[in-house]
């Protein structure tokens, strides 16, 4: 490792000019210096890539680059990144989150005393409106065989900017698969467990923050919904397949609860348009397992949530039956 190696960022964006610009200027008050940062446009249709342009000017460190290829999602920008960046380690940064001062720096100082691990994980705290309104962090465990499972049962317990990759490690899992509309970072993380679980270090330093408010309005667009149904059912064929065989089925029950519980933040309109694909997910599910009874109860509790949805305490008491479900 060198003395002060270079850190790649790697932002894709799409249709986020301010959110860009708040990510940005992040990366450029940290107190580590050695670093790039790679924005890649999704051939956004609004002035992103503009303001993106605007912003290369102001630092040298900074570069712009635009999707050119015939998929068009967050994935395939995070690879374009990777592909061009030359950085020792890899940050991936979503535009709508933000990187304390100190992140970079503190990440290199815990790397000088974990050499020779595929990845390390983070912690990070939370904002809504601007970094520093919330107080809520999260930390990682570092029981590593907990943390496979948690991922494994729907539990994500670290996102996409809480990682720091040593770059080899992205080649050897060939980085982001393109084929996910959503889930990406969820299903790298479970790659990256499944092939390195014991390779990893975590760390309590919280140097990054999540953009809560983003990811509450998502679901209010039939075609995100869509998205995310479709992603979670690539995901439920895509992990290990020797977790998809476990006859105690204890893990992988887990993400059909948290398949559910996301479905409970859609309006009723967008569910009832989405219903085939849904129910879709649910038999798939089922095809691969043979003990469906929690299945198919969760699936009656999901329409029975569709047809009652404006009964008085609608949500609260859906999430209450999952839970105890599971």
């Amino acid at each position: 490792m060198l003395k002060s190696p270079l850190v790649s960022i790697i932002i894709p964006i799409y249709n986020r000019p301010v959110n860009l610009t708040r990510a940005v200027n992040s990366v450029i008050e940290q107190t580590y210096s050695n670093w790039e940062c790679i924005i890649v446009d999704d051939r956004s249709s609004d002035n992103t890539y503009e303001i993106a342009c605007q912003l290369v000017l102001e630092d040298n460190r900074l570069k712009v680059l635009k999707n050119d290829r015939k998929i068009k999602n967050a994935s395939v920008c995070r690879n374009i990144g990777l592909n061009y960046s030359q950085g020792e380690y890899i940050i991936f940064l979503d535009s709508d989150d933000y990187l304390l001062d100190h992140c970079l720096s503190s990440r290199i100082n815990f790397v000088r005393n974990n050499i020779a691990k595929n990845f390390y994980v983070f912690a990070n705290g939370y904002f809504e409106n601007y970094p520093g309104d919330l107080e809520r962090v999260r930390f990682v465990k570092k029981n590593q065989e907990f943390n496979f499972s948690q991922f494994l049962s729907g539990h994500y317990i670290w996102d996409i900017q809480n990682v720091m990759w040593n770059r080899q490690t992205l080649y050897k899992l060939n980085g982001f698969d393109e084929q996910f509309e959503r889930l990406q970072d969820v299903e790298i993380h479970i790659r990256a467990l499944s092939n390195f679980k014991d390779s990893y270090a975590t760390s309590q330093v919280v140097d990054s923050l999540i953009n809560i408010s983003i990811s509450r309005n998502n679901y209010k667009g039939e075609e995100f919904v869509l998205k995310v149904v479709r992603s979670y059912k690539k995901l439920f064929l895509s992990i290990n397949s020797k977790t998809l065989q476990d006859p105690n089925f204890k893990y992988s029950i887990g993400i059909i609860k948290k398949f559910t519980t996301d479905l409970s933040v859609v309006d009723t309109d967008i569910l009832k348009k989405v219903r085939n694909e849904v129910n879709d997910v649910y038999n798939s599910f089922k095809i691969r397992y043979r003990p469906k009874i929690r299945i198919n109860l969760i699936q009656l509790v999901y329409k029975y949530y569709i047809r009652f949805y404006n009964f008085y305490g609608k949500r609260l008491i859906f999430k209450l039956i999952i839970r105890k479900l599971i």
